[in-house]
């Protein structure tokens, strides 16, 4: 029948040189391959992220230059347009399409977002440019309107329907004035000059009998100097 040992008299397993036990003499050795590795790692994502700063800055720059040179482009290629009353319209949606294609060609979300905002505020400035452009040519357009009418409403004092002529006239060069297609001091000389030579063609188409009379009209002491 066997026989069990007791605790005392089994052998103790004593550990060679060989194994691999940490001591406190190599302890130090494997603490500072561990931080070598870590110290790599950091370096490779620095790197990783100093060449992702690169492309992104670059990308930005890019987009930057190119987006500001085709903005300007279009923005000059009204210049010798007529078309006053689209003009905005079309700006704003180039200049959209635009600002979409240069921000499509940078990767970084954030770059890109603000890369957008800052596109967005030069194209609000080039659009008050563009406004200005349509205002000189809807002002030209509105000016000459305003002289034909009254070229024609000349033709009505002659006829003999100068009051409503006149008052059709005022009337036009006012809301002229109040829309700045002409100053204040235009709306005055304009319509004195317009008041004047009217009646005065009225008067001399009339036969030379009754010239006289139409002097003292109310019309003419109304409209002519004294």
């Amino acid at each position: 029948m066997a026989v069990i040992p007791n605790v005392a008299e089994l052998p103790r397993r004593i550990p060679t040189g060989n194994q691999p036990v940490a001591t406190v003499r190599n302890a130090g050795a494997i603490g500072d391959a561990v931080a070598d590795f870590g110290s790599s790692g950091v370096r490779a994502a620095q790197h990783i992220k100093d060449y992702q700063d690169r492309r992104t800055a670059r990308e930005t720059s890019s987009a930057t230059t190119g987006f500001a040179l085709d903005l300007f482009e279009h923005g000059n290629s009204y210049d010798q347009s007529e078309d006053w009353s689209g003009m905005v319209e079309d700006f704003n949606g180039n200049a959209a399409n635009l600002l979409s294609e240069y921000a499509d060609g940078i990767g970084d979300p954030r770059a890109r977002a603000r890369f957008v905002e800052l596109g967005n505020l030069r194209i609000a400035e080039q659009r008050e440019k563009v406004k200005d452009k349509a205002f000189i040519v809807e002002t030209d357009v509105k000016r000459a309107e305003t002289l034909e009418h009254l070229d024609r409403l000349r033709e009505m004092v002659i006829l003999g329907e100068g009051e409503e002529a006149i008052a059709l006239a005022e009337a036009q060069l006012v809301s002229d004035a109040q829309m700045n297609y002409i100053t204040e001091q235009e709306r005055v000389k304009l319509l004195e000059t317009f008041k004047q030579d009217s009646v005065k063609a009225w008067i001399q188409t009339q036969p030379p009998k009754k010239r006289v009379d139409l002097l003292n009209s109310s019309i003419a002491k109304d409209n002519l100097p004294s």
